[in-house]
């Protein structure tokens, strides 16, 4: 069985219930003032990243990759090439090689993992454990689950994962630094690197005694390292309860090994030429700009997504920050909750209520805040924007209280409509 699962329900004293709710009065505000805080930041933020793109656009000149002009130190320069790597990187431990960016060794272990959930349901509280065996990179601990019985996990891996990294990669005449290297490894760019045959029969002797080539990886039954593993370092309620088993299905304490490569490629770089390297070109908006993609684009296209992703990231901190107040107005609420949650029937609807009132006061006050960040970062817009949300409103206010006029018929009668 894959999953496993149960549920622990407690009571919680009347006494316990106030005291935390009256321990989340203190939080609220604190709550409250960091999410309005990050709400107020990100939106200057957000204004300063555009501005300082808007200026670099205007300013960004092209250069070759293959040779560098010192008259463009100290300017915001766009290249684009070929990156290159000097030799091959090695995994010394199991002798695979390759000329990359970067050679990670991924390895995982079949594990057990716990997932816990509490729900609160008037006065009581329902904690529910889940157990899930997963392929999990290095050691999950079961010592601290809270069923640690049928659960148990080595605590131990024969290898780790691990990543070799080039010294030096070049675009053209440029080497990139440490920061651009890092850019260049994403799920994208990076590529599976097959384990052949060769490389595996030249692997050391115990790898080969614990291990099997399979597919484009190495497999490690746990009933053939376990022997082998220091007991010291096993967990000893694994130990116990380990039975060897076969090598046909997947059991806990397996362990695959697979290599991933990020390779050189098509590269385009903006940022601030600073000899024969790049630095993030400062801008008078005040955000630096340095920028990296794997892969060949023009200028405006290396903008536009710096563009695309200031907004989803401006997005992302609002509801962040909007998240943060939700939870404050609950903090602050939570006395009302603890009390009612005493009585079956009022505890549902007013907890029901709260929940209505902390959406509403959130909203308010995250909007509040938003608006006055765009009072004081770009006051013409937000003017204009105010000026636009009057106008509507006062158009639909008249519309609404326009009297109707009277329908003349034949008959001499009016019928208003």
């Amino acid at each position: 069985m894959s999953n496993d699962s149960f549920s622990v329900t407690s009571s919680s004293s009347w006494g316990s219930r106030i005291t935390s709710a009256l321990f989340g009065l203190l939080i609220a505000p604190v709550a409250m003032f960091a999410g309005s805080g990050l709400l107020f930041w990100n939106e200057g933020n957000s204004v300063k990243t555009a501005k300082s793109l808007d200026e670099g656009e205007k300013q960004v000149i092209s250069v070759p990759a293959d040779q560098i002009d010192p008259a463009n130190n100290g300017k915001l320069v766009y290249v684009t090439g070929e990156t290159a790597v000097e030799g091959a990187l090695r995994d010394e431990k199991l002798g695979v090689s390759e000329p990359a960016i970067k050679l990670r060794r991924v390895v995982e272990m079949y594990q057990w993992t716990e997932k816990k959930e509490t729900k609160r349901r008037n006065n009581k509280t329902v904690t529910t454990y889940d157990y899930t065996r997963k392929w999990v990179e290095g050691t999950e601990s079961s010592s601290g689950f809270h069923k640690r019985s049928g659960h148990e996990n080595p605590g131990y891996m024969p290898l780790h994962s691990h990543e070799e990294v080039a010294d030096k990669v070049t675009l053209g005449a440029f080497t990139l630094d440490t920061n651009q290297i890092a850019q260049t490894d994403h799920a994208g760019n990076r590529k599976p690197r097959v384990i052949s045959a060769e490389e595996f029969a030249a692997m050391p002797e115990e790898v080969r005694r614990d291990a099997v080539l399979r597919g484009d990886e190495l497999y490690m039954p746990v009933s053939k390292w376990f022997p082998h593993a220091p007991k010291d370092q096993i967990n000893s309620e694994f130990a116990e309860e380990f039975r060897g088993g076969g090598e046909g299905d997947t059991q806990v304490g397996d362990v695959r090994i697979k290599f991933v490569v990020v390779k050189p490629g098509p590269t385009t770089i903006v940022a601030e030429q600073t000899g024969t390297g790049f630095e993030p070109f400062t801008t008078k908006a005040g955000k630096p700009i340095s920028m990296l993609r794997t892969k060949t684009l023009p200028p405006h296209e290396m903008f536009e997504l710096a563009r695309s992703d200031n907004t989803f990231w401006t997005w992302v901190l609002r509801g962040g920050g909007v998240l943060v107040i939700f939870f404050g107005f609950m903090f602050l609420m939570g006395p009302i909750t603890a009390v009612s949650d005493w009585i079956p029937i009022l505890g549902n609807l007013v907890s029901g209520g709260v929940f209505v009132i902390a959406i509403a006061g959130t909203l308010m006050l995250g909007s509040l805040v938003i608006a006055s960040a765009w009072l004081f970062y770009r006051p013409v817009f937000a003017i204009i924007v105010f000026l636009g949300a009057l106008m509507l409103a006062v158009g639909i206010y008249y519309l609404f209280r326009r009297k109707p006029k009277p329908i003349q018929h034949d008959s001499g009668l009016e019928i208003v409509g």
